[in-house]
Formats: structure tokens, sequence, C-alpha cells
């Protein structure tokens, strides 16, 4: 039976399989080598830290985003768990019938045929012809990706079938706004935009084995997913026919919806439905973090360290 991170206590010894996030190097006063690890499984992460030479294990940072087989305690440092690791190496063929990659690799706690069907439905629902089509010609090419690829690589759901539940939440949420804010809200317009907006983050990342995200393409680092994402759109359009206006609105709600330039923005959003798609992936991405830091949370209790993607210690309410 797996070792789960959340059931470790303090003085807890542990043999088991999890997953590398991260892998550094340092040094000690005296000068002699270390490195710490931080280590994930399907029901949290922990960092930790190896007193012994680096070249005594088969383990480095080409390693990150493998599986690894640890041996450890688990300690506590500055009020936090911190696992104090003795021995640790990379799994191997023959170790797959120990473990279960379910237990190790983190996925999206979602029922993805729900969460599949609630997109279908909600594609469906789009009234304008054009920009259905659009949408529904997209979903076609990309629907295997789109329901398991992470969303991110290390920031928010970065999870399997992470892509796949912020897409729906965020369309559930752009629904709420289309209806509350109808005056000046196009429904179909950001409903489309929604379901489009990060569906270049496939070509944007690559992928392990364990189909979490490795790093970023060559085609995601030097042109980055929104400008990819409208391309994919504006092909799409031009492709059926649709009308000039319309493309040009998918375009500029993909291209805006990171809100400023020093985030990623292409433009500024200059438009109502701009606005709204930018809000309701900063909220879904915003409040997944908290949803994530709370797990090692207890209620009332502050984080130890800030959180570096919010920049502040977080508190858990509820």
């Amino acid at each position: 039976m797996h070792t789960n991170i959340k059931d470790l206590k303090t003085n807890d010894s542990f043999t088991d399989f999890y997953f590398l996030k991260n892998y550094t190097l340092g040094n000690k006063k005296n000068g002699d080598a270390f490195f710490r690890v931080e280590l994930s499984d399907n029901t949290g992460t922990c960092n930790g830290i190896c007193w012994e030479n680096p070249d005594s294990f088969d383990v480095n940072v080409k390693s990150i985003g493998t599986i690894v087989k640890v041996k450890g305690v688990m300690n506590e440092y500055n009020g936090s768990s911190q696992m104090r690791v003795f021995n640790i190496r990379n799994a191997r063929p023959e170790d797959a019938e120990f473990y279960d990659t379910g237990d190790i690799v983190s996925c999206a706690p979602i029922d993805k045929d729900e969460f599949k069907q609630a997109v279908e439905s909600m594609l469906g629902s789009i009234a304008d012809d054009e920009y259905r089509q659009v949408a529904q010609t997209i979903y076609n090419e990309i629907e295997a990706d789109f329901l398991t690829i992470p969303a991110g690589k290390s920031v928010h759901h970065s999870f399997r079938n992470g892509l796949l539940m912020h897409t729906t939440n965020m369309m559930k949420l752009s629904l709420c706004i289309a209806e509350q804010y109808e005056n000046v809200i196009d429904r179909d317009l950001l409903l489309t935009a929604t379901f489009l907006h990060d569906v270049a983050k496939i070509q944007e990342f690559e992928l392990s084995n364990l189909e979490l995200v490795s790093d970023y393409s060559c085609e995601g680092q030097l042109l980055g997913h929104l400008y990819m994402g409208a391309v994919k759109v504006r092909d799409a359009c031009l492709k059926l026919g649709v009308d000039d206006h319309k493309r040009l609105m998918l375009e500029h709600l993909i291209l805006s919806h990171h809100g400023e330039p020093e985030n990623g923005a292409v433009v500024m959003p200059k438009c109502a439905e701009a606005e709204a798609l930018h809000i309701i992936d900063l909220l879904d991405s915003r409040l997944e973090i908290f949803s994530e830091e709370y797990e090692a949370l207890e209620v009332g209790q502050f984080s130890q360290k800030k959180n570096w993607a919010l920049d502040r210690k977080i508190y858990r309410n509820k």
C-alpha cells in the first residue's frame, strides 16, 4: 500500500515511490554538497533534504518529472513538514509492479466524463452558428489532448485533466457573468473565447510519459500560447468563412486574456468581453492556488512561507 504524503506525521519513517517535482543542489558551510527535493503524490507535496553526497545517487536535475524511490523520515523544520532523505533513486522498469501511477501522479479532483459532458453541452448552447462552428471544429480536433493535459507546469491546475477542469470552471463562470451583464456582454462571444483561450497550451507544453508538463516546447517558448491560440482560431475562421469582425473579436479576446503586457498579454482588453475573460481566468487560477495551498493547512492556520505566485502568505478560513 502506498504511503500517502498527507498521512505522514513527524518521526514517521517511510520507503516508497513519489513524483520528483524539483531538485536543487546546495553547499554546506564546510563546502560539501547536499541537495533538496520536492516530492509529491496525489495527496500532496512535501520538501525534502538529503545531506549525503549527491554523487552517491543516480537522481539529479534530469530526474525532475519522473518517479523516484525514496527512503526517509518525516521531520519538522521551521514549523513545516520536511522529509529527511536517506536514500533516493530513479524508478526502474522492474519497479512498476510495486506502485500504482494513479497513487503518485496528481490528477484533477473531478469526474472527467461529467466535465467533458458539461463542456460539450455548453458548446452546444452557443446560439451563433459561426461561433459555435469555430468552437466545435477546434474541439473535435483537440479533444483527446484537451481532456488530458494539465493547464500549467507549476502555478495552477498543473495536474492531469487540469486544462479540462480550468476551462470548464471558466465556461460556467462566463455564463453567470453574461447573464448578469447582458447589457454589455455578448454571451456567445465570451463563451466561445473562454473555451478557446488556452487551447494552444497543447502546442506550448512538452509532456512527460506521465502526462505532466516537463518543459515548454521551442514553439511555446518563442511564440507563447496566446499568439498560437489566436493563429489557430484565425485559421479555423478563415477555413469556415466566419465573418471578419467575429474573427477579429475572437482573436482579440485570446490575445488579451492575460490582461497586462507584463503578464504576457499581447494587447490589453479593449471590450467588455475581453475584460470579463481576463478576470474569469485570473479568478479561477487564483482560487485554485488557494485550494492547493489549503491542502497543507488546518482551518485557522497561515502558511509558513509566501506563495511565490501570489507573493503573500495564505490563511485558511474554511
